[in-house]
This record gives structure tokens, C-alpha cells and sequence, in this order.
């Protein structure tokens, strides 16, 4: 089986919900993945920089759902997970969407999940911190 990174936007609530339930998020799930049209405008890139992208797309559309009044008022989470491909699907060409966007047509569960990555500070606007999945409880309680 072919599986596929995916990294998924995530609200605090929404990881709260993971810890809680272990699973979140009924089909579709938005999130962002090395694409076909992603390689074909990367052609001389190797895929880590593909990847790299699509993370780096889906780190923006994480700021969209901390913002309030135009301020950061929490961290900015992504989630990584690896998926079968057969549930991965490329979202179609839009002006605004992403090269990177995806739709996943299963629940995201914790089973699925690899890491997560946020912001140091709700007003961070730099690099990711890096959290294993087996962290869950740390991330929740630093999203508190």
C-alpha cells in the first residue's frame, strides 16, 4: 500500500479533541501533500522540498485559524500523518487554494498521526517545534 504524508491544519480545540477521543474531523479532511501540479512546479526539487512545502502551506492555513482582530491568540498547529493514497485526493486548480491542497476521505486518528508541529508563543511567527505523537498530553497542555 502506498501511503502519503499529509499535513493537516489544526485548531487547539481539534487536538483536544484527538486526545480526548482519539480521532477527530468527519471526511473531508482538508490538508496539504506533495501533489502532481506541486512536482510539476518543483521539477528540480527532490521530494524532502516537496514535502517541505506542503508543510510550509499548511503552517499558513494553521495562522488563519488562530487570528482574532487581526492578533494571534494561540499557536499555530500542524499535524503530520501518513496515509493510504487511495484516501488522499488533490483538491482542483482555484486561484486561491494551494498546489499543496488535499482532501483526506477518512478521520484523522491518532493512529494515523506521526508528529505535530506549533509555535513556540502564540505571537511566534517562525519555525515549527517538533512533537511526537506519543507527546499528545504535552501538546495539550502547552495549547491549554
Amino acid at each position: 500500500m502506498t501511503m502519503v504524508r499529509v499535513y493537516v491544519p489544526l485548531s487547539a480545540a481539534s487536538v483536544a479533541e484527538l486526545y480526548a477521543l482519539g480521532s477527530m474531523a468527519a471526511p473531508p479532511v482538508s490538508a496539504f501533500a506533495v501533489t502532481p501540479r506541486l512536482v510539476n512546479v518543483m521539477p528540480s526539487t527532490d521530494e524532502e522540498e516537496r514535502e517541505y512545502a506542503a508543510f510550509l502551506a499548511a503552517a499558513d492555513a494553521a495562522s488563519a485559524l488562530v487570528v482574532e482582530g487581526g492578533k494571534p491568540r494561540a499557536r499555530r498547529v500542524v499535524a503530520a500523518a501518513d496515509l493510504a493514497a487511495s484516501v488522499v485526493s488533490p483538491l482542483p486548480a482555484n486561484g486561491s487554494r494551494h498546489l499543496a491542497a488535499v482532501s483526506v476521505a477518512v478521520p484523522l486518528t491518532t493512529k494515523s498521526l506521526v508528529s505535530f508541529h506549533l509555535d513556540e508563543s502564540p505571537s511566534a511567527d517562525a519555525d515549527l517545534l517538533w512533537y511526537d505523537i506519543t507527546e499528545l498530553g504535552a501538546v495539550v497542555e502547552l495549547l491549554g
